[in-house]
């Protein structure tokens, strides 16, 4: 429900921007102002950190836990490349394998 408030927010801060800009903006065939790409990216650099800030509070913590779990194995993958298998641990009874080359079938 967040989000959704946050990205309608944000929209409107792109559409109060394009009209501050209206006397340098194009117009529609219905005479509406076009918002540019600078206007999303001058909205994004104004609050990219509060919708981030936001965002991260609405994550659940298991989901994040997974999230940096995940990005922990693609470093390790990264490193390891020449390995045919390699086990990974998770966290205390949290352990697999991941194995390239041919599919299990």
């Amino acid at each position: 429900m967040r989000l959704r408030r946050d990205f309608d927010a944000v929209l409107n801060l792109v559409n109060v921007h394009a009209i501050l800009h209206q006397s340098q903006r194009q117009r529609d065939k219905n005479g509406r102002i076009v918002a540019r790409l600078e206007d999303y990216r001058a909205v994004y650099n104004l609050v990219s950190d509060i919708i981030n800030e936001g965002v991260q509070a609405t994550v659940n913590p298991k989901l994040r836990e997974t999230v940096e779990a995940v990005q922990e194995i693609i470093k390790r993958m990264a490193k390891n490349r020449h390995s045919k298998s390699s086990w990974y641990k998770l966290g205390p009874g949290h352990k697999f394998r991941i194995t390239t080359g041919k599919s299990c079938g």
